[in-house]
């Protein structure tokens, strides 16, 4: 009963972790420029039953084992606000570098304005961190109140392999070995719309029940093994 106990409480806990990076998603619905990420389980190790034939047997439970982010294209969400910008492909992202120098790049276009000392303003992100030209350098605006008139020479950047980025934070995500350097790009940039959320709520909500189903059978099993233990220590 040992190696049911613990079969199917390893299943609760990698189960768990499955059910934390979709809430993460579901939390995440409303967040514009947001990928959604989809979790893989594996099988561990098999091994066979000792005096109970060749072709019998047992599993050791499942393991999480990896989580993908589905970097497809968002629909855009018209906003008529001139600071906010959508890039039209899956490869493109606005680099972000923080206030202690950290670099990250997202999809999420939603811009604003921060005063310096000298009375000019500087392009920054929403979570903070000024948004860089193709040159990497601040994007700055002497005159605000003819932004409409201006156009703003926002860097979009590419890697050669999206699938290589690791999420930092949110919509933030930065570059790897994997993903390789960042590249400029020069796919076209939407004025006045936002991105919306990558995340299918209907979709989330299916995977939700399902995998609720298998940590209650878990659950169940660890349950059942104690039981069954106490049962046969009470025998004695």
């Amino acid at each position: 009963m040992n190696t049911a106990f613990y079969t199917s409480s390893t299943g609760t806990i990698q189960i768990q972790k499955g059910l934390d990076v979709i809430a993460n998603n579901i939390a995440n619905v409303s967040t514009y420029g947001y990928k959604p990420s989809s979790v893989s389980f594996s099988d561990l190790i098999h091994t066979k039953m000792k005096g109970m034939g060749e072709n019998l047997t047992v599993g050791h439970g499942a393991k999480l084992q990896k989580t993908d982010v589905l970097f497809e294209q968002g629909s855009f969400v018209p906003t008529g606000r001139m600071l906010d910008y959508a890039i039209a492909d899956r490869n493109g992202f606005f680099r972000v570098v923080s206030e202690t120098g950290e670099v990250g790049y997202t999809r999420d276009g939603n811009f604003n304005l921060q005063e310096m000392a000298n009375g000019s303003f500087i392009l920054v992100s929403s979570q903070g961190g000024y948004i860089c030209d193709p040159d990497n350098n601040p994007i700055i605006i002497d005159n605000p109140e003819k932004l409409d008139e201006t156009i703003l020479n926002i860097g979009v950047f590419s890697f050669p392999n999206v699938d290589g980025l690791l999420r930092s934070e949110g919509s933030f995500f930065t570059a790897t070995e994997v993903s390789g350097a960042p590249q400029i790009s020069n796919v076209e940039i939407k004025r006045g719309v936002l991105e919306a959320s990558g995340v299918n709520l209907a979709s989330e909500v299916t995977d939700v029940i399902h995998i609720q189903r298998a940590f209650q059978m878990n659950a169940r099993m660890v349950q059942i093994s104690d039981e069954v233990v106490q049962t046969i220590n009470n025998l004695r």
